[in-house]
């Protein structure tokens, strides 16, 4: 499980824009506001890095889900739009030097002409809040392919820098929110 938990990771990262330093893009997703870091991340490779004595306490990595991810429906069409939802067990944003995010993604079948994964960042969480976030044609910028899907809520985790200053360039999985499958018929 943690091999394809982290094979999806790039896309994960891509999606959190935890690459750059400093500053912040914000964006609409499906009528929900998600808000992620600078875009730039590499995707060659992660690279970790030892925290300083300064930095804010964190939980070692766990690759159960914390919650449960919920989606409706969970056998949907090609045209549709997905609504995943989970009570948050985790609260994202900056704390001494080191910023959270959490990231939704979906990963099935890759064909020609459709959709078959992709991510968003999403707002800042509060523990305890209800989340949901809707991904469909429109924020796919196509239709989806057909077939078994899964979805994972993750958190990150990077170093909170200032824009303009120099910023050791590591992202950590921190943990595994939530996961869910679900299916895309033809």
């Amino acid at each position: 499980m943690r091999r394809t938990l982290l094979g999806g990771l790039v896309m994960v990262l891509a999606a959190a824009g935890l690459g750059g330093c400093g500053g912040s893009a914000s964006t609409t997703a499906g009528g929900a506001q998600t808000s992620a870091g600078a875009p730039g991340a590499t995707t060659s490779g992660v690279t970790t890095t030892s925290r300083s004595a300064t930095s804010a306490p964190t939980r070692p990595f766990s690759g159960r889900p914390q919650t449960t991810l919920q989606v409706h429906p969970q056998r949907a069409g090609r045209r549709s739009t997905l609504t995943f939802s989970f009570v948050s067990p985790v609260a994202t944003g900056t704390a001494g030097d080191t910023e959270t995010v959490a990231s939704l993604s979906v990963s099935g079948t890759i064909r020609s002409g459709c959709v078959g994964a992709h991510a968003i960042g999403l707002a800042p969480l509060h523990v305890g809040e209800r989340v949901a976030a809707r991904l469909g044609p429109a924020q796919l910028s196509g239709s989806w392919c057909a077939g078994a899907y899964v979805a994972r809520v993750t958190e990150l985790a990077r170093a909170a820098c200032a824009a303009g200053q120099m910023c050791p360039q590591f992202i950590r999985l921190v943990g595994l929110i939530g996961e869910v499958r679900f299916v895309i018929t033809g």
